[in-house]
């Protein structure tokens, strides 16, 4: 009764999408969850017959969801029926797995540093990891007062990869990891004390989501809409992350303790349920 499809940017979904819409029956609620921060990057450089294609493509399903503000009215530019669109988070509550490695580690940087932070993405340039290695290496409070866990996976770019490692250069306090199963990334997420996005672009990014499920305060780019448990700041401006940073040493960052009742209600309209 229900088809519901995930896509990152569209690209691909183009040549299969209306295949798979004509072979089910009209009854059947056609669902389409867009979930990459690139999505409206990516859809402006299509040429004129790709845009109208994606937008008849569309408009053939019942529901559109969107992961942020951004995508919803970039879609209803492009001539989407805005009835149809909803703005939900992708995010299921994370299962944290401890491990002897991830607790050595953890205990290790505990003991050396005050507090630990904690940022993730794939690895290539677009998620600012070299922002935050900058800070922490400088000399200054920060090289003493935080240690940085880096935690990428799923695309590398070995370029960027070396120049971290080179940016790094040997500070103990400072550790990049590769692939990381989500429950392990789950538990070095909850032992942290700040979870640091540096994205030039986003979606509704998951680790966000999780990272106030385990009541870790947030700093955040503010390049898109964020959730109002986030302290933002300016991708070009160090001082802005230093101030974010000073907040979180002074507590004065809260999270979010709303429940999910309002998401439900969303998901039991789209699905009709």
């Amino acid at each position: 009764e229900v088809l519901h499809v995930h896509v990152s940017v569209m690209g691909k979904f183009l040549y299969v999408g209306l295949f798979i819409l004509l072979f089910v029956p009209r009854r059947t609620n056609r669902v389409i969850t867009i979930h990459s921060g690139s999505f409206v990057k990516k859809t402006v450089e299509f040429n004129v017959f790709k845009k109208q294609f994606t937008r008849f493509l569309l408009n053939k399903f019942n529901s559109i969801i969107t992961v942020n503000s951004e995508q919803k009215e970039f879609l209803i530019n492009e001539g989407v029926r805005v009835k149809n669109i909803s703005i939900l988070p992708a995010y299921i509550a994370p299962k944290p797995e401890p491990s002897d490695e991830l607790d050595i580690l953890l205990d290790r940087l505990k003991l050396s540093c005050k507090k630990i932070i904690v940022t993730s993405g794939y690895g290539i340039p677009l998620y600012g990891y070299e922002k935050i290695i900058s800070l922490i290496n400088n000399k200054s409070n920060y090289s003493d007062c935080f240690g940085l866990i880096i935690c990428t996976y799923n695309t590398y770019d070995d370029l960027y990869i070396n120049k971290l490692y080179s940016q790094i250069n040997n500070n103990k306090n400072i550790v990049l990891i590769k692939n990381l199963s989500p429950e392990s990334f789950a538990y070095v997420l909850k032992h942290s004390d700040v979870y640091i996005r540096a994205t030039d672009r986003d979606g509704d990014a998951v680790a966000i989501r999780e990272a106030n499920y385990f009541k870790v305060p947030v700093l955040a780019s503010n390049v898109v809409v964020r959730p109002s448990f986030c302290q933002l700041f300016d991708l070009d401006s160090e001082l802005s992350l230093k101030m974010g940073l000073d907040k979180v040493v002074r507590g004065e960052i809260c999270v979010d303790d709303t429940t999910a009742a309002s998401v439900i209600k969303q998901i039991k309209k789209i699905y009709n349920i």
